[in-house]
C-alpha cells in the first residue's frame, strides 16, 4: 500500500479492530502545588508567567511566540514568558530576549525543576503549527499540574480539551496568542477556575494507572480472542 502514514493509520481502521491508547501522566509527580515564582522564576510573585517547553523551532511555532512577545512588550502588558529547550531557533530566541524585557531562556531542565516550572506558571503555551499527537504529553504534564494551556487549535474534538481548561487559537497568529496571554494576565478569576478544572481534566482523562489498566485489558482480550 501506498501513501503516507495518516492514510495507513485510517485503512488499518477501516480493516481490522484498532484501540486507541493515549499517553498517561503521573498524577502524584504532576500536581498543582504552586511554588513560590520567586524562587522557581525569580520573578515577583504577582507577575503573570506564562511556560514553555518545545524544541526551538518554526515547526513548534517559536516564531509565533517571538512575535506575540514583541506584541506584548509594544502594548506594555507586563508579563514575563519562559521558554525551555533548544533547537534551531536559539540564537533569534536569545537575540529576542536581549531586546525584550518579557522573554527569558531557561536551558535543560531536570524533571524536578520542570515540575516546579509546570505548577508555578500562569499557563503553558503550545503555539505548534502542525503534526503533534494533541493533546501533547506536555499539555497533559501541565493539566495535571493545574496549569491551562493556550494551545494552537490543531484537532477536531481532541480529548479532554476543552474551554475550561484551554485557550484554543489558531496556529500561526500571534496577535491572537498575545490577546489570549493578555486575557489570563488581566483575569484572576478564570485563570482560578481554569487551573483547577486542568487537574479535574488530567485525573479524568490522562492518569498513567488508567493507561495501565487500558492496556492490561487490551493484551488480556487479545489472549483471550
Amino acid at each position: 500500500m501506498s501513501g503516507n502514514i495518516e492514510d495507513y493509520v485510517q485503512y488499518l481502521r477501516k480493516s481490522v479492530e484498532t484501540t486507541v491508547l493515549m499517553n498517561g501522566v503521573d498524577l502524584n509527580y504532576y500536581h498543582p502545588k504552586k511554588e513560590d515564582k520567586s524562587s522557581v522564576f525569580n520573578f515577583d510573585i504577582d507577575t503573570p508567567v506564562f511556560f514553555m517547553l518545545s524544541r526551538m523551532s518554526k515547526k513548534k511555532g517559536v516564531d509565533v511566540l517571538l512575535e506575540a512577545a514583541n506584541i506584548l512588550e509594544q502594548r506594555g502588558v507586563g508579563v514575563k514568558i519562559i521558554i525551555a529547550g533548544s533547537g534551531p531557533m536559539s540564537d533569534d530566541v536569545g537575540r529576542m530576549a536581549e531586546k525584550t524585557g518579557n522573554l527569558e531562556i531557561f536551558g535543560r531542565l531536570t524533571d524536578q525543576k520542570l515540575s516546579h516550572c509546570y505548577a508555578s506558571a500562569d499557563a503553558f503555551i503550545f503555539p505548534s503549527k502542525t503534526g503533534e499527537a494533541f493533546p501533547t504529553l506536555t499539555m497533559m504534564e501541565s493539566y495535571a499540574s493545574g496549569t491551562p494551556v493556550i494551545a494552537s487549535d490543531l484537532v477536531d474534538e481532541p480529548i479532554g480539551v476543552k474551554e475550561s481548561n484551554t485557550i484554543l487559537i489558531p496556529p500561526n497568529d500571534p496577535e491572537e496568542l498575545a490577546d489570549a496571554m493578555i486575557k489570563l494576565a488581566n483575569d484572576k478569576p478564570l485563570l482560578n477556575r481554569m487551573s483547577k478544572n486542568a487537574r479535574k481534566s488530567a485525573e479524568h482523562h490522562f492518569s498513567i494507572e488508567s493507561k495501565v489498566d487500558q492496556l492490561e485489558k487490551l493484551y488480556k482480550r487479545t489472549i483471550n480472542s
